[in-house]
């Protein structure tokens, strides 16, 4: 099973992922998945092939940050569009033909003022309806901000204070699947739980209980 999760609401933003790796439909041991980059007050996940330009995906992102972030003026797009580019010139072929999927995201500032971003990199162009599973791994990454420039465009930070949030998740198709069918029974179990006077359990109030 792959799979990278962002969550998205009011309290902030929570970054998942599995440590599994495979080859060869085959278990691969365990990996890094999760990076943090803590100038930009973001973070990076990582689901699909596991290495660029054959070295292993963990020293080669340790080390883009590095480099990346060592620019004062980066920003989260920007660092984005260049992980996207960097990764469309140095994957070879047969790294690409396994795809590759990464969520980052992290608050901005503007106009002293913090909002979420959530940009999603990928070489895949959609989804098998009927299997799920990702196709068409092509040699073109894809760079998109789908947070706040696509689902909250309106900037109404009242719905976020009202409960809305967002769930972004990737990776193989297992991963997905289990993980859409898990969050459906979990919420149908917590509202029952919340709406039982007699138990006096309450509804999250800070990030640390989702996490």
């Amino acid at each position: 099973m792959t799979l990278i999760t962002t969550h998205i609401s009011r309290f902030g933003i929570i970054n998942g992922t599995d440590s599994n790796l495979t080859e060869n439909d085959a278990d691969a041991g365990r990996g890094q998945k999760l990076f943090p980059v803590p100038s930009l007050n973001a973070a990076l996940s990582v689901a699909g092939t596991y290495s660029v330009g054959g070295m292993e995906m963990d020293a080669w992102l340790s080390s883009f940050i590095d480099e990346a972030t060592s620019n004062k003026e980066m920003t989260l797009a920007t660092f984005s569009q260049l992980l996207g580019k960097r990764l469309q010139a140095e994957m070879t072929a047969s790294e690409k033909s396994r795809c590759s999927l990464i969520h980052a995201s992290g608050y901005v500032e503007v106009d002293g003022r913090s909002h979420p971003e959530f940009w999603f990199i990928r070489n895949v162009s959609g989804v098998d309806e009927i299997t799920g599973a990702c196709e068409g791994c092509g040699d073109e990454f894809v760079v998109e901000e789908q947070f706040w420039q696509r689902d909250f465009k309106n900037g109404d930070f009242d719905v976020l204070s009202k409960g809305w949030a967002v769930f972004y998740f990737n990776g193989y198709a297992p991963g997905r699947i289990a993980y859409l069918a898990l969050n459906k029974d979990l919420d149908k179990f917590f509202k029952g739980v919340w709406n039982n006077s007699n138990w006096k359990f309450r509804p999250a109030r800070s990030i640390r209980p989702l996490a």
